[in-house]
């Protein structure tokens, strides 16, 4: 990229430290917005470090802020987790967990302890930039107390806290990650369906309001309380942040070609909140057709019996009951075996490996309900 603009600048956020302590750092690009008053985004990649696409997609994201500055405030942090970005076994990352204790890099966002009921009786008469200012700062109080618990913190959490703080400020916020060989889908909070289609995805998953430690959860959990606890007491709110998990494909892959498509549709999504100016081509690049789907639609497939596995489906295929969509091999009886399922779907993505034990994770499936 060129010489970055004056509105686009580049520093090193501090997330822990190595044996010689030294600081382990990640890269931050600021692009500051024209209008304090539009939308902020906060946008990450590679929390789980082997899921890369997302950086190709951060790479035309900041081409594209070069040549137009966005209305609002946007924060972006490529690779964002450096600890498993350089922890290889082998010839593969370990980039989904911690390799010393087997934390999930993306299971321990902070979820704050609030009592939405009371919090709203006390903003019921305030402004919404009055209640939202008072929130953050609430937040912000606590994540930062618990980042100051240095001896009650594990790397994973250190880490997330820090990148939660981070996008703390936001109003979207967009976590850019992959499946293992997989389509592209969205993760999506049911209030937010109508703004979720914007981002053009095929296939969305509509979620519940819960916080189980992942960074879009952790976004939108406060926000959407609130929102219920507003509309109990009698006033009528929207949820202020839009927070989602785009899936991207495959891990360990970059695909340039997709990435532009993927990056154009992220463009639509920032234009429909006035983050960026609207442009025909990001409407080009998104899904003729989106498919929702409730969680309960949402199946992980897990090995009844280990084996050597082959697939006769792919990630985007759809099956039938029954029907036959691989078989697995067992040496010690020299037994070949085959794969149906109760039920018909759409897969989602399929496990890379071969060599499986019983209970490895196989398959993620949407399940065609009408059909099983």
């Amino acid at each position: 990229m060129r010489e970055m603009k004056s509105y686009i600048t580049k520093s090193l956020l501090e997330v822990g430290q190595n044996a010689s302590g030294e600081a382990v750092t990640v890269t931050k690009y600021s692009i500051k917005g024209q209008d304090d008053k539009a939308k902020k985004v906060y946008i990450q990649a590679s929390m789980h470090a082997s899921e890369i696409q997302g950086n190709a997609v951060i790479i035309n994201l900041l081409k594209h802020f070069h040549e137009e500055q966005p209305q609002g405030d946007v924060t972006i942090i490529p690779q964002c987790n450096p600890f498993g970005r350089d922890m290889l076994i082998g010839a593969g990352h370990q980039g989904r967990f911690d390799a010393t204790n087997g934390d999930n890099w993306n299971r321990y966002y902070f979820k704050p302890e609030i009592d939405y009921k009371s919090f709203a009786k006390e903003h019921l008469k305030s402004a919404q930039a009055e209640y939202a200012t008072a929130l953050r700062n609430e937040i912000s109080a606590q994540v930062t107390a618990a980042l100051n618990n240095d001896f009650g913190l594990s790397r994973a959490r250190r880490l997330n806290y820090t990148m939660q703080l981070e996008a703390l400020q936001a109003d979207i916020i967009l976590d850019l990650h992959t499946d293992s060989l997989a389509i592209d889908y969205l993760y999506s909070p049911q209030y937010a369906k109508n703004s979720a289609e914007a981002l053009g995805f095929e296939h969305v998953l509509l979620i519940e309001n819960k916080c189980n430690g992942s960074l879009d959860e952790a976004g939108f959990y406060p926000w959407w309380s609130l929102q219920q606890a507003f509309t109990q007491l009698g006033r009528n709110e929207p949820v202020l942040v839009d927070s989602f998990t785009l899936e991207l494909g495959s891990e360990e892959l970059i695909e340039h070609k997709k990435a532009q498509i993927q990056s154009n549709r992220i463009l639509n999504y920032l234009a429909t909140q006035q983050v960026i100016a609207a442009n025909k081509a990001y409407k080009e690049a998104c899904a003729k057709h989106i498919g929702f789907y409730d969680e309960d639609s949402f199946q992980a497939v897990y090995a009844q019996s280990g084996g050597l596995y082959e697939w006769f489906v792919a990630a985007g295929d759809t099956f039938d009951k029954d029907q036959i969509i691989g078989r697995y091999l067992q040496m010690a009886d020299a037994k070949e075996c085959e794969i149906s399922y109760p039920f018909a779907g759409l897969v989602i993505s399929v496990h890379s490996k071969g060599a499986l034990q019983r209970g490895s994770h196989l398959l993620n499936v949407i399940i065609n309900k009408s059909q099983s």
